[in-house]
């Protein structure tokens, strides 16, 4: 029966054309938008983790509170001692000491007076040959000029700073800042190398300096304004990291202790939690909105088609074929043509979302002037549930859809069938 309901839906392409351009080009539209979801997901977690938010973030109580404005007055103090804590107690991530804050850039000339200023956000990281961060940070990738520092007091700026105080490699700037404790601070560096990484928030306007010249300068000793945790996997586990965020901040936390230390789990930073969760509200209030409007309108066409096959239909009844029969014929036609459909589209959908993979495209022009810490390069990223996201929706809208048209088989008046056959 299949094997004729087949030839049938091959042959007679006006009644099996349409529905499958439709349901592949929805299934098609599913599958790769879900994919594409998935790989902006995964890049701005990526990006905001080894920028700025890692998976999980040790910071004060205080300094929580005023997340957004990096107040590293209110750093945690004694950090190497809760620098060992955290490796001992929670192995499954990498542990990095980062502190963040503001200042003035002061380039003079050759007498000594100022030739240009700018603002700069600095990042001060441990810049050690053996460190982490090098590779955390991609900054072999992003060394566009010069080297990286290897003495005190050498830094290294974005391409945005650079153009802007219009200096060369070599040249001494002055960083005039605050410390920790609001006493005015001034450090003396010099320009060894240009970065570019990709993220306009970072190549606007930043420096990059050691952690120790930063300390120093802050009169910060042995404090540190956030301490970044990052799974050793590179995958961030949404539930695992929220609930040592809490098994943490119980031990270690004392509420009426501003400084004492709290560990935020990167979707409870910012906009991070919303944003997130927004992405997979998304994908299925889309299959949602796909299986309605599919089902919607392959209903129609099935009335349509059925207007079509009126005499067909008639004259099978008028034969003594039953109309429950009938009616599951015409399922079974909307099973194949579902499955076809379903296929085709399943097909390309995630061949276009492999091909994103493999080839992101670069969004930089429409994140000039970006906010957030990720990559301009956009792409899909294919999982199993790709293949499905698209494949048993459109599968199920096309029976749906189906079933409501076929049911105009058991309104068929069979007194009148003979007369309808006569004309």
């Amino acid at each position: 029966m299949l094997k004729f309901l087949l030839k049938g839906i091959l042959r007679d392409r006006s009644r099996s054309l349409l529905p499958i351009i439709l349901i592949a080009t929805g299934v098609l539209t599913t599958s790769l938008y879900y994919s594409f979801i998935r790989g902006y997901e995964r890049i701005s977690i990526d990006g905001s983790a080894r920028y700025d938010t890692g998976h999980v973030k040790v910071i004060t109580r205080a300094y929580a509170e005023e997340l957004d404005e990096k107040p590293y007055d209110l750093c945690l103090l004694v950090a190497d001692e809760m620098l060992s804590k955290l490796n001992k107690e929670y192995p499954q991530l990498n542990w990095y000491e980062r502190i963040q804050f503001g200042g003035l850039v002061d380039v003079p000339d050759a007498q000594g007076e100022t030739k240009v200023q700018g603002e700069s956000a600095v990042m001060a990281v441990d810049l050690s040959k053996d460190s982490d961060e090098l590779k955390l940070l991609n900054l072999s990738d992003a060394l566009r000029k010069g080297k990286l520092p290897a003495a005190e007091n050498e830094v290294v700026i974005s391409t945005g700073l650079f153009k802007k105080l219009g200096i060369a490699l070599g040249d001494d700037l002055s960083l005039i800042t605050a410390t920790m404790y609001g006493g005015m601070a001034v450090g003396n560096y010099q320009v060894t190398g240009v970065v570019e990484f990709g993220i306009p928030v970072l190549d606007r306007g930043m420096m990059m300096m050691d952690i120790s010249d930063a300390r120093q300068l802050l009169d910060m000793n042995d404090g540190v304004g956030e301490i970044l945790g990052i799974y050793k996997d590179d995958q961030y586990h949404w539930k695992e990291s929220e609930a040592i965020s809490e098994q943490f901040t119980k031990k270690y936390s004392d509420p009426n202790d501003e400084f004492s230390p709290v560990m935020l789990p990167l979707h409870k930073q910012g906009d991070m939690e919303s944003m997130l969760s927004w992405m997979r509200s998304a994908i299925f209030i889309l299959i949602g909105f796909f299986v309605f409007i599919m089902g919607l309108v392959l209903w129609n066409l099935g009335l349509i088609n059925g207007i079509r096959r009126y005499g067909e239909m008639g004259l099978r009844l008028a034969i003594g074929e039953h109309a429950g029969h009938i009616y599951i014929s015409l399922i079974e036609e909307a099973i194949l043509i579902g499955f076809l459909g379903s296929l085709i589209g399943t097909a390309g959908g995630v061949g276009f979302g492999y091909w994103l993979q493999n080839h992101p495209f670069d969004m930089s022009h429409y994140l000039s002037n970006a906010t957030v810490m990720m990559s301009p390069d956009v792409s899909a990223d294919v999982n199993w549930f790709s293949y499905i996201v698209g494949f048993i929706p459109g599968f199920l809208a096309t029976i749906v859809g189906a079933g409501f048209a076929a049911l105009a088989v058991f309104r068929r008046n069979t007194a009148s069938l003979f007369k309808e056959l006569e004309n």
